[in-house]
């Protein structure tokens, strides 16, 4: 005997007997119920009723990917002859969130047992846990819709806007009156206008379902699903359908199908490939039972009105009518139990960046330090919306309030690198807001000046992080102007060198020619009027020590790594290899010091304390591409060496650093250097120690080498116009997930934003006021 020709014929003759006495038994046999629901007793992780104790466990996942427990056909073997059924409750809560969306839901997938090991065995597969009693309670005031949901604006979690409950003994002790008095009259209040529906299950083709597909569909309630495996149980109900049986003389052949199963079980032959399901939906939305009811491939479904209040406070749990009993393939129930969505909550300081809901309206909230590492990847081409998407996520971290022009999350650091004033409109509203002092608009960077050298130093010993970044910046000039950078040989000379100017003195220069480069002049100005005394033409600005506002020009230049090595090549004492190594280095440094960008001091300081620092770098740009990388370099090194000391400064205390947010457009410009990329990795681990989270967007997922990709804990890809023009892109990108690319193809018309990260992929769609729409849109 096949499976599938069994379970097909199973079906139709289960449906032929019962036809014309299905409706006469609607609620039948519910009239022998002694009690509903109620909890008698509540230990550590479970709650007892008059009947059972019962466990349950939340079902999370951190995706919309779907998992699925494919372990239950060993579960099944394993316990197939102890008691305890699987009893799944699919619950969608209203969340009351704010804005355009017509429907948001807290959405959750719960399973309830008698059988502790059992549960714990699924527990196990999902990595959760059994539930302890107050959480058990609380799940079955989500399944009976008393929990309605509020987006909770400081902390982007959820919270419950029916709290009388937590304000009760009964809550905190379920063996309560007052618990039952709540639960009772409470649910039944909640879902009085709610429809009852027994599934007619039928027992093929269920295999590929997915349910997402059912979460996304408009309703509210739950749907109860029961899964019977204990063979003892499937052999009384088998043994008794035979007897009806008997009597179906229409197809002999099916007949004889039948009566060969109960015999398998009955003689234990069984290969326990088939157990028995009942389906309940109690639902808010009657126009959708036909589609529910087609998802698990049934055109039969039955309304239930007779005792629907007695039904409802029982639930599938305790009492279910067994005449919808129906068998189903155990391959065929692996998917209905699965992880669906992104809503499993990680334990991580770092607050929430996005909301919104996902594929299914389940309310979504997520942090970067929900992955390895911190940082990001914004994947949009042109008009997908990334300065809008930046802006609002922005919004997010600082906790912005549009409405009042208020900050209300002042735990951050935000340098914001934009391209084209894109989101200038935000950061004058910033300017006028209750942070208006800690938000710093940098204009005309063209008119900066940079030093390879702006480079820290301790008793005459420049700190050896920041050398190695001021190299890489080296590297990448010459990289721009075609010219090899400097190799390991060179970078030992080159460090020699930087450690002997800095510990044994500098030339220095006459203030008076360094007022020749306009760029100096203003800083020059300053100098004199807070000391009068420099202000004759011989003077130097070595001959005297500085204030810490001026220190930037008691610092050496690329000249005096020139004049260093030039002695030094001369020396006697050093062999030809050598020799060849510092001409070859020397070379390189002429080149670097020929360009008045770079050659004299920074012209420009940056105090990384203020909170919320804005570029545009199309003003370096205008430099030319072959500058406009290291100048902006030489700006990122000058906020990011103190937000890093200011890290360093709380791990030593042992805190968490708070979080510092660089946006990096024009990514495509930075990582095209070798020099940069061969040194991410190490960089990105280092920023990640100190909890900086750098950006990156760009229009094109080719502009991430290997590298940089694997260093990048999140992607967010924005759908273009055409949905279709991203395709061959993503394809590259998600290479090894090709679940993913079916995924986006299948929704992009319909979602924001699709965020990777380690452990999934998820949908999202932020709200968006009308003062938001109006503020982070570039082009009004």
């Amino acid at each position: 005997m096949g499976i599938k020709s069994f379970l097909k014929d199973s079906a139709f003759l289960i449906k032929e007997i019962t036809r014309d006495c299905i409706l006469k038994k609607i609620g039948d046999s519910y009239l022998n119920f002694s009690d509903s629901f109620t909890i008698v007793d509540a230990g550590k992780n479970y709650v007892k009723t008059p009947q059972k104790k019962l466990y349950a466990v939340e079902i999370k996942g951190f995706g919309n990917i779907q998992r699925t427990l494919s372990i239950l056909p060993q579960i099944v073997k394993e316990f197939a002859f102890k008691q305890g059924n699987i009893y799944i409750f699919l619950t969608k809560n209203k969340v009351n969130f704010e804005g355009s969306y017509d429907f948001v839901s807290k959405s959750s997938v719960y399973l309830f047992s008698e059988n502790k090991a059992l549960l714990e065995r699924i527990a196990g597969f999902f990595e959760a846990k059994l539930l302890s009693s107050k959480a058990i309670i609380k799940a079955l005031l989500d399944i009976f819709q008393v929990n309605v949901y509020k987006s909770d604006f400081e902390s982007f979690g959820l919270k419950t806007e029916n709290i009388i409950y937590d304000k009760t003994p009964a809550y905190i002790d379920p063996i309560g009156c007052g618990f039952k008095k709540i639960f009772l009259e409470g649910a039944y209040k909640q879902v009085k206008d709610y429809k009852l529906y027994q599934i007619v299950g039928n027992t093929t083709s269920l295999n590929n379902i997915n349910l997402l597909d059912l979460f996304k569909l408009d309703w509210k309630g739950y749907i109860a699903i029961t899964l019977i495996i204990n063979r003892d149980i499937i052999q009384r109900k088998t043994k008794f359908l035979v007897g009806d049986v008997k009597k179906f003389e229409k197809n002999k052949e099916i007949k004889q199908e039948f009566i060969n199963f109960e015999e398998s079980l009955r003689n234990k032959e069984d290969n326990y490939s088939i157990i028995m399901a009942n389906i309940v939906a109690v639902i808010d939305n009657p126009k959708i039972i036909a589609d529910i009811s087609g998802f698990f491939n049934s055109s039969i479904y039955i309304e239930k009105e007779i005792f629907k209040k007695s039904l409802i406070y029982k639930t599938p749990i305790l009492s279910r009518d067994i005449d919808f009993d129906f068998y189903i393939a155990v391959e065929d129930a692996v998917p209905l139990i699965s992880q669906v969505f992104k809503n499993k909550e990680l334990k991580v300081k770092n607050p929430k960046v996005l909301r919104g809901r996902d594929i299914s309206h389940n309310y979504v909230s997520f942090s970067f330090a929900e992955s390895a590492t911190p940082h990001f990847f914004i994947l949009g081409k042109t008009r997908a919306g990334k300065s809008f998407f930046l802006q609002k996520m922005t919004s997010g971290i600082i906790r912005y309030d549009v409405k009042i022009n208020r900050v209300n999350n002042k735990e951050f650091y935000m340098r914001y690198f934009d391209k084209g004033n894109s989101a200038i409109k935000f950061v004058s509203k910033l300017k006028e807001s209750n942070v208006s002092k800690e938000v710093v608009s940098i204009q005309n960077l063209k008119e900066f000046r940079f030093s390879f050298l702006d480079i820290s130093a301790k008793n005459g010993v420049p700190d050896f992080e920041e050398v190695d970044f001021s190299i890489m910046i080296m590297n990448m000039y010459l990289e721009g102007h075609d010219i090899a950078p400097f190799n390991a040989i060179e970078i030992g000379e080159l460090k020699e060198a930087i450690n002997n100017v800095f510990f044994n003195g500098y030339q220095g220069v006459n203030l008076y020619k360094l007022m020749e480069d306009e760029a100096y002049r203003k800083v020059i100005n300053n100098l004199f009027e807070a000391h009068p005394e420099l202000n004759n033409e011989f003077t130097k600005n070595t001959d005297i020590p500085l204030d810490s506002d001026f220190a930037f020009l008691n610092k050496p230049r690329i000249i005096d790594l020139i004049n260093y090595l030039s002695i030094k090549k001369q020396s006697q004492t050093i062999d030809d290899m050598q020799r060849n190594s510092i001409e070859n280095t020397l070379l390189k440094l002429k080149a670097l010091n020929s360009n008045k960008l770079f050659n004299g001091y920074s012209s420009f300081t940056l105090d990384a304390a203020k909170k919320f620092f804005y570029f545009d770098i199309d003003d370096l740009k205008s430099l030319g591409e072959k500058e406009f990388v290291p100048a902006f370099w030489f700006i990122f090194q000058k906020l990011y060496k103190q937000d890093k000391q200011r890290g360093k400064e709380f791990k030593a205390k042992g805190k968490l650093p708070t979080p510092v947010y660089y946006y990096l457009e024009e990514a495509h410009s930075y990582l095209k250097y070798k020099s940069f990329v061969s040194n991410f990795s190490e960089f990105a681990r280092e920023a990640a120690k100190y909890n900086i989270h750098l950006g990156f967007i760009s229009q094109f997922a080719g502009d991430l080498p290997e590298d940089v990709f694997r260093s990048l804990g999140t992607k967010i890809v924005l759908p273009p116009e055409n949905i279709k023009d991203a395709l061959k892109d993503l394809k590259n990108m998600w290479a090894e997930n090709p679940e993913y690319i079916k995924f986006y193809d299948e929704y992009a018309k319909r979602f924001y934003a699709f965020v990777e990260y380690e452990r999934g992929l998820f949908t999202l769609n932020q709200k968006i006021s009308e003062e938001e729409q109006w503020l982070f849109d570039s082009e009004k």
